[in-house]
């Protein structure tokens, strides 16, 4: 790990060290915008940690030339992971190496506003939360703003599929979005993870989490963080174009995905095992068990053959057999049909 300037304000004990913990993964075009976001925090003191999932591009190796050429006030840290191990392993690895004992989240393609930490941690000492998130502005891949001022789509929204899990007393924000997130340190130490368990969406993990131990989210209405829309972000691709190499990658994508959801059903009802006293559960188990199968199905569908495959359409989930039905015929035969039909559709367009 590389740490950069120890310089501390004459003030820095009139308020506790909070943590801004940057994360990163194949970001290199984007990344220098958001370090620049993270030096430019107004908060102090601060410890900034700029850590990386094991980038395979130059993602890493720019993260450490800002941090060496760093002059502020800021106290920088710099690590990366020795493998690429998803987003809550990835935060649970670098909290482990944070000093703060509040955590305020940021991903390598957005850009914090200069006030984020300030507000986020007023919201934190006034309310006592474990969980905070704000509005945001929308960005593009060159970072212009499409849109000052907009909303997680999950505020208030009963159809959210993660709302479904929850049972007990409910709340006005229960879902946090994660990419304008802060986190009372005390919630990751409840996070038991396999090593090889891998959650990309760690927001609806520790939603989930939150939810079981009672406590509370927060949510400010303001735009604190730009968010970047951009054909290869993980969540929020703008994406559209056809190619064969990009149907390919589509059902490997749909497959980590999967994976990635039966992982995070397996880590909350784990972590329901170990804090439920006896009392009401709070979660929809056998609803999170239901899902926790289909989606392993999903991530496994390619690897099985073609009799395990129909074997398996009377374990699945009525609204998966769409998905599914297709996907009986051989990989290569589907992929061919999946792409002459891409084909029409976007010649239909161009008419």
């Amino acid at each position: 790990m590389t740490e950069t300037s120890d310089k501390m304000p004459d003030n820095a004990t009139s308020r506790p060290l909070v943590t801004f913990l940057l994360i990163s993964y194949n970001q290199e075009d984007y990344i220098r915008s958001a370090v620049e976001g993270a030096f430019a925090q107004n908060y102090e003191p601060l410890e900034i940690i700029l850590s990386d999932d094991c980038s395979n591009d130059r993602t890493f190796d720019i993260l450490k030339e800002l941090a060496e050429s760093y002059d502020g006030p800021h106290r920088v840290h710099v690590r990366q992971n020795t493998k690429n191990s998803g987003t809550l392993r990835h935060l649970q690895l670098a909290v482990d190496e944070a000093k703060g004992a509040f955590i305020v989240l940021a991903a390598g393609d957005d850009v914090s506003r200069p006030n984020r930490v300030e507000k986020l941690y007023d919201a934190w000492s006034s309310q006592g939360s474990w969980a905070i998130f704000s509005d945001f502005a929308d960005i593009d891949y060159t970072g212009k703003v499409t849109k000052e001022h907009s909303k997680f789509e999950a505020i208030g929204e009963k159809r959210h599929g993660l709302a479904s899990y929850i049972k007990g007393r409910t709340k006005e924000h229960n879902i946090v979005h994660g990419a304008t997130s802060a986190y009372d340190r005390r919630v990751f130490e409840y996070i038991t993870l396999p090593e090889d368990d891998y959650i990309l969406a760690e927001d609806g993990a520790l939603s989930l989490l939150l939810h079981i131990l009672d406590k509370d989210v927060t949510y400010i209405g303001a735009p604190l963080v730009e968010y970047r829309k951009h054909d290869y972000s993980l969540t929020n691709s703008t994406r559209r174009r056809l190619s064969w190499s990009k149907l390919i990658k589509a059902e490997e994508t749909i497959a980590m995905y999967a994976r990635s959801s039966s992982n995070r059903c397996a880590f909350i009802l784990e972590s329901h095992r170990r804090m439920n006293q006896g009392e009401e559960p709070r979660i929809d188990i056998e609803l999170i068990k239901r899902d926790m199968n289909n989606q392993r199905l999903v991530a496994n569908w390619w690897n099985m053959n073609s009799q395990q495959r129909l074997m398996a359409l009377p374990k699945m989930e009525r609204t998966l057999l769409r998905w599914a039905f297709p996907r009986l015929m051989p990989r290569r035969l589907f992929l061919a049909f999946k792409f002459m039909a891409g084909y029409f559709r976007q010649k239909d367009a161009k008419q």
